[in-house]
């Protein structure tokens, strides 16, 4: 079997993974992953947090942003473009500016300004990654559109991936595309990657 059907069947064994954590036990874990990442230095010091929008059952970061956005800190957005599979993130000041867009997703408006190429090809980003699985190397399951193995392709920041510790794989598999987190965050703790 291929790459891609491996990665087929693990995306539906993961989802019920996923959907199956509930409740206080779903609260809890998130709670502690948000901890774990506001504890991080590198999202403490950075200039730039790139957040996304949870859906589904993805971990639930909105307490975060909505910390981040209270402090006063530079946060941005993903935006899914007209071309199929870019994105970009634009800077927001409120979840209020949010509306619905590709998927289904909360996303910024086309007027939101968009972070400049240069500023995220820099280390001063902090970006937060969605994901059905990762593995100890950073290696990502996502949903097959490819929009984050390009954005990481030419981001310079910090970037870590978060899911449930039932989620981390010791190794998953994975494509020539496929882009690396720095780290993954779970409820248990932080993995550094070779990313």
């Amino acid at each position: 079997m291929g790459t891609r059907d491996d990665k087929s069947i693990l995306r539906e064994e993961c989802a019920k993974l996923r959907a199956a954590v509930t409740g206080e036990e779903r609260r809890a874990a998130e709670e502690k992953i948000g901890r774990y990442i506001s504890q991080l230095v590198s999202y403490r010091h950075a200039g730039l947090l790139l957040f996304y929008m949870p859906i589904k059952s993805e971990t639930d970061v909105l307490p975060l942003i909505v910390e981040a956005l209270r402090r006063g800190r530079s946060v941005a957005l993903p935006r899914c473009e007209r071309t199929p599979g870019e994105m970009t993130f634009r800077y927001v000041s409120s979840l209020d500016e949010l509306s619905p867009g590709a998927f289904g997703v909360r996303e910024p408006s086309e007027d939101a300004p968009e972070v400049p190429a240069d500023l995220l090809k820099g280390p001063d980003g902090f970006l937060i990654v969605p994901g059905l699985a990762f593995d100890k190397s950073g290696c990502r399951l996502g949903y097959g559109k490819g929009y984050y193995d390009r954005f990481l392709s030419r981001f310079g920041g910090f970037s870590a991936g978060v899911c449930f510790s039932e989620l981390l794989y010791d190794e998953l598999p994975h494509g020539r595309f496929d882009r690396r987190v720095n780290a993954v965050i779970t409820e248990r703790g932080v993995t550094l990657c070779n990313a």
